[in-house]
């Protein structure tokens, strides 16, 4: 009643009775500190666990765009488009998570943000490859959209031990169309706008998935 872990009575006839007894208090206080660190490091998670809208972007078929060309140029045209992308992204309040051969990950605040993103990275597409691209092929791109719960740590950075949401993402995005963008039922249900998407017969992940339909120049600029 007063606390005790556990009581051996006087006389003790068996020594290793008392051993065994605290053999076993320890281990409890063992479990206990453990179970306690573990309650720390969950609540720490909860508080830095938030919605973030992830846009991975990749470029279709980049293994074929840079057979037989020149590396020098294969350098300079992919390293024109990584610049495009992230300046694009942060023009839209977002940051590049990583980046990973072709490809790109990106995460907003604002899944608005990240749809206006996707927008003007395929309206811009085609200038891009008139102006900057030095490779015989065109850039075609494949983007997905997904909004999900992430962990963010103390220096603001995606934390990789939860990374289901950029693996829909990624997912999403191998699944697109060619400069085309396909959205998670979650994602599209997080913008102001949801009506820009179109339902696709598609599910990944076990969500559902729309694709973004086109818009004229003046609502991409605007971001609709």
């Amino acid at each position: 009643r007063e606390g005790a872990y556990d009581y051996i009575s006087k006389p003790f006839h068996d020594i290793e009775e008392v051993s065994f007894t605290i053999q076993r208090w320890r281990k409890q206080q063992s479990l206990e500190s453990k179970l306690s660190e573990y309650a720390s490091l969950y609540r720490e998670m909860m508080q830095n666990m938030k919605i973030r809208t992830f846009l991975a972007v990749d470029v279709s078929g980049s293994t074929s765009i840079k057979n037989g060309e020149d590396p020098f140029i294969v350098h300079y045209s992919f390293k024109a488009y990584q610049e495009f992308i992230e300046s694009t992204v942060k023009a839209h309040g977002g940051i590049i998570h990583n980046t990973s051969g072709d490809g790109a990950m990106a995460c907003f605040e604002q899944a608005d943000n990240a749809v206006a993103a996707a927008q003007q990275i395929l309206q811009e597409i085609s200038t891009f490859n008139t102006q900057k691209n030095q490779l015989d092929h065109e850039f075609k791109l494949r983007i997905g959209i997904h909004t999900g719960e992430v962990l963010i740590n103390s220096d603001g950075v995606v934390s990789e031990m939860f990374a289901e949401s950029l693996d829909i993402a990624g997912h999403l995005q191998k699944s697109a169309n060619e400069n085309g963008v396909l959205a998670s039922n979650v994602a599209v249900e997080s913008v102001s706008n949801p009506s820009l998407f179109i339902p696709a017969d598609l599910q990944i992940d076990g969500l559902a998935t729309f694709r973004l339909g086109t818009l004229d120049s003046q609502e991409v600029r605007t971001g609709y």
